[in-house]
């Protein structure tokens, strides 16, 4: 019986948020060095409740999904979506399928609550507790991306890996290699509305500066723009050759191989530019608590708070990534995804696995 592998993940390539293409074709390309690249994937849309019912005969049949990216750890009684509750309850849960959960990152607006707080905050609360339960009740494995995500899981007693987010591989899915222009610098700025505590001229105008002090210190700056709103933003207040924005994943990811360096509030700009091998000067921006997750690969990370512009020029200039740190870093990230999932496909006796 022939069986295609469905992956719970964005089937855009145009809206959402990039991040969450690049979460699953990450995990696309690390399941390939298990399975093979001729893997027949049937890719199932989050954001869609028809779509999404639709695929629930193709999942029994599979006898497994994999759920790339969120959802996101938060506390539920706060805010929830669809495909926080309602995708497990009305669907996985009743149709039985068993769903290998990865690449889950921790969401909290202040990126300087600890792990422990995190923890405590979400596991006191009844209704994340029960959605929690709900996703555990069918589920192969969890991965997690961050530390808040990791101590969370613990506290609830759910058994997880913390593993670098797999949007780390969305370049080795695409087949990018780096093609370096030399002095070129990404500032990825955080979206204006989404600072929170800040007002979207604040973080308009904290961009710009570093945008001009990276200028300042000799380097060509290319403000990236992730979203339509953040090119609006920035469109009129630079020269043209100044703004990069495409609606088209890949192109952005192969902007990013152009990089020497990268200024990035954009966790999945952070993770994809290092990932590709083109970055050498690297300075993360948390604006919540999802950036942290560069530091599961050892990453230098700022909270927002503290990126001012001379700040990070002065790490932009002297945090140079050594070469053979970034390629034992991608090489054991690798290695440790294979495990995970070589184990979950034998669970589900998927064909072809030595």
């Amino acid at each position: 019986m022939h069986r295609s592998l469905p992956i719970i993940t964005t089937t855009t390539r145009s809206r959402n948020n990039p991040g969450d293409t690049y979460i699953g074709v990450g995990l696309q390309w690390l399941v390939e060095q298990v399975t093979g690249s001729d893997t027949p994937w049937f890719l199932v849309n989050k954001f869609d409740r028809e779509q999404f019912a639709e695929a629930i005969p193709e999942m029994q049949r599979a006898g497994i999904a994999l759920y790339a990216g969120t959802p996101q750890y938060n506390r539920f009684s706060d805010w929830k979506f669809w495909y926080d509750d309602e995708l497990w309850r009305k669907h996985i849960n009743p149709a039985g399928v068993p769903v290998a959960v990865f690449a889950g990152g921790a969401g909290h607006p202040h990126a300087d609550i600890s792990p422990a707080k995190f923890a405590r905050e979400l596991s006191e609360d009844r209704k994340t507790r029960k959605i929690m339960k709900q996703r555990a009740k069918n589920a192969l494995c969890f991965t997690v991306r961050d530390p808040h995500s990791a101590a969370f899981l613990e506290r609830m007693e759910i058994e997880h890996h913390y593993l670098p987010c797999s949007a780390t591989f969305s370049g080795h899915y695409y087949r990018v290699t780096p093609r370096v222009q030399k002095g070129r610098v990404a500032i990825v700025s955080a979206k204006p509305t989404f600072v929170h505590g800040e007002s979207p001229e604040d973080v308009i105008a904290r961009f710009l500066s570093i945008h001009e002090a990276v200028r300042e210190e000799g380097f060509s700056p290319v403000m990236v723009c992730h979203n339509v709103q953040g090119y609006m933003a920035y469109r009129d207040l630079l020269p043209q050759q100044e703004v990069f924005y495409s609606n088209d994943y890949h192109p952005l990811l192969k902007f990013y191989a152009t990089c020497e360096g990268i200024v990035s509030a954009r966790l999945h700009a952070t993770l994809p530019a290092f990932g590709i091998g083109s970055v050498t000067r690297l300075v993360n921006i948390s604006i919540d608590v999802r950036g942290n997750a560069v530091e599961a690969l050892g990453l230098p990370n700022l909270r927002y708070g503290d990126a001012d512009a001379a700040t990070v020029v002065g790490k932009l200039k002297h945090g140079v990534i050594d070469s053979e740190f970034r390629a034992r870093q991608l090489e054991s990230t690798a290695a440790k995804y294979g495990a995970v999932i070589s184990e979950v496909l034998r669970k589900v006796e998927w064909p072809g696995l030595s």
